[in-house]
Parts: C-alpha cells; sequence; structure tokens
C-alpha cells in the first residue's frame, strides 16, 4: 500500500485483504502425543558440580534431546530446567505420532545415559510419553502449542506424570503408547 506524502491516507490500489488486520492465532483440537523428559536427581548432583560444567552437561544434554525428538519428527515444546517436553501430532499429524514419540523417548533415556557415561558424570533420563486430545494453537512457535491434554478416562496415569517409574528410565506414562507399538518391539 502507498500513502500520500502530506496526509497519509492509502492511495489507491490496497485490496481488502491488505485492510484487514494480521489473523489471531487459532486453536483447534487435535490428538497428540505429548513426550516429557528430565534428568534423575540433576538439580542435587549439580549443586556439587562447577556452573561452567553443569550449563555445558545441560546444553549437551538439550541438543541430544533435540536430535532425536526432530529424528522421529517430533517437535520441542519447551525446555525447562532440566526438562524436555515435545508434541507430535502438530502442526502435522501421522497414524503412527505416538509410536515414534515412545521411540524418541526410549532413545533418549539410552542417549542420555550415554551421554553422562562420556562426561563422567551419573546422569539419567525418565521420559513419559501421554497421547490423548488436546488444544492446539496452530502457528504457535515454541511454547504454548498445546494445552489441555486429555488422554481419556481409561488413563490413571495424567495425575501423576513423571512419577511412577516402571523401569529401565521408562515410566507409566509411556503405557499409552508402548500399546499402539507392534508385537515384539517394545
Amino acid at each position: 500500500t502507498k500513502f500520500c506524502g502530506e496526509c497519509g491516507t492509502p492511495l489507491g490500489g490496497d485490496t481488502p485483504a491488505e485492510r484487514l488486520p494480521p489473523s489471531a492465532p487459532t486453536a483447534e483440537r487435535r490428538l497428540v502425543s505429548v513426550l516429557f523428559a528430565d534428568l534423575v536427581g540433576f538439580t542435587t548432583a549439580s549443586e556439587g558440580r562447577d556452573a561452567e560444567d553443569t550449563r555445558e552437561l545441560l546444553t549437551r544434554y538439550f541438543d541430544t534431546s533435540r536430535t532425536i525428538i526432530e529424528r522421529y519428527g517430533g517437535t520441542i515444546e519447551k525446555f525447562i530446567g532440566d526438562a524436555v517436553m515435545a508434541v507430535w501430532g502438530t502442526p502435522v499429524a501421522t497414524e503412527d505420532d505416538a509410536e515414534r514419540a515412545v521411540r524418541a523417548a526410549l532413545d533418549l533415556v539410552a542417549a542420555v545415559s550415554a551421554l553422562g557415561d562420556e562426561a563422567g558424570a551419573h546422569l539419567r533420563a525418565r521420559a513419559g510419553v501421554l497421547t490423548g486430545e488436546a488444544a492446539v494453537t496452530l502457528g504457535a512457535h515454541d511454547q504454548g502449542m498445546v494445552a489441555g491434554l486429555d488422554p481419556g478416562q481409561d488413563s490413571g496415569h495424567c495425575g501423576v506424570p513423571l512419577q511412577s517409574p516402571v523401569g529401565g528410565g521408562l515410566l507409566g506414562l509411556v503405557d499409552l503408547g508402548v500399546a499402539q507399538l507392534p508385537a515384539g518391539e517394545a
């Protein structure tokens, strides 16, 4: 759009679409799988470490998390403290989102153990995956993409995320996604 140099009035040639304000973010309900992961006992362990070493270790953990999550087609929702939250099913949904989220969780737990061994630190992760309907903000990037995840009435896990270990660094939340893996591949 061009404007008059004296009064600022729009000069012809603008279309009605150019005069509309930008649209607000749109939300819709979608079936999503959300991965939650955090480091076991990291706060206590970091208290005895040098601050720069702790920052470097967290940076490597976050980089590793991002690489694995993106490899499986997930999107990082947020990093907070020593936790990672990632989502599958938005902006693009596929029928194997839950399976890919679970596979990412399994790989992430193993990769964090290897990272800890490499860094000479006792570093372990726990991860859980929850699949259900959520309000998804279309076009959002980073934080604020998913809210109100509802796994349905059959899940007793949603009130205790990352609190009930089932072994191997996995948690009870992962049960929903594992149930969708082909036999013998869990």
